[in-house]
């Protein structure tokens, strides 16, 4: 399916964008952001993670069978090396497409659906590959207008966003593709690198509270989405 994802993330210009945003300095803080998935993860459940970068997620999170979903050949080249070391069984997909009717019992998504030329296909599309009862796990970035970087456009922008959301619109439109959302929240929190020491000499209460005074201080939010099939 061709509209899974946008090719601002092919060749080199992928590969900048894979080393930038998903290098080992990010570590810590993809890690956290692991925690909207977890308590939905289990053993006996097969796990698609959409827009899956190298498949940190997949690699991390409890499933019995795991695949995901990326264009960014830099990134699925270094999501099969490591999957290999770490003796983790990935399938790697550049296509929900490629993905069998009725084979996934939890699909989750984080900041990918922003990148997406057609956010509406590719939700019909997890709702296609979703079993009855499935559950959708969506996350996405709340873009704030008051933002200065959001206000003009810019030939340059390393993130590339082709849509924004509110609560509001992204529940309409993960209902139009066809799933019940059980609850759509906005979640009031921000992590950088340069905050990660905040964990390692105060524990982890303090640094989700640095995360919040992040998050105001940027302006910078996220949307939680949680839906079934």
């Amino acid at each position: 399916m061709a509209t899974d994802t946008s090719t601002h993330y092919l060749g080199e210009q992928g590969a900048k964008y894979y080393r930038e945003k998903f290098g080992d300095r990010m570590l810590f803080g993809r890690l956290i952001q692991l925690e909207y998935f977890r308590p939905y993860c289990h053993e006996d459940r097969d796990l698609l993670d959409f827009g899956c970068s190298d498949g940190l997620s997949l690699r991390t999170l409890p499933a019995r069978t795991r695949i995901g979903i990326e264009v960014n050949p830099s990134a699925i080249d270094r999501g099969r090396q490591l999957a290999k070391e770490q003796g983790v069984a990935v399938e790697f997909l550049s296509s929900l497409g490629e993905v069998a009717d009725e084979s996934i019992d939890l699909a989750i998504s984080n900041h990918c659906l922003e990148h997406v030329p057609s956010p509406l296909d590719a939700l019909r599309e997890i709702h296609r590959v979703l079993r009855p009862g499935g559950r959708l796990v969506l996350v996405v970035p709340f873009d704030d207008w008051r933002d200065k970087k959001n206000r003009s456009w810019r030939p340059d922008d390393p993130d590339h966003h082709l849509f924004t959301f509110c609560p509001l619109n992204l529940g309409n439109l993960v209902g139009e593709a066809g799933l019940h959302c059980e609850n759509v929240e906005v979640c009031r929190t921000a992590w950088s690198p340069r905050i990660f020491w905040v964990d390692r000499v105060f524990g982890r209460t303090a640094f989700r509270l640095a995360c919040q005074i992040l998050s105001r201080w940027l302006r910078r939010v996220e949307i939680l989405c949680i839906a079934t099939k």
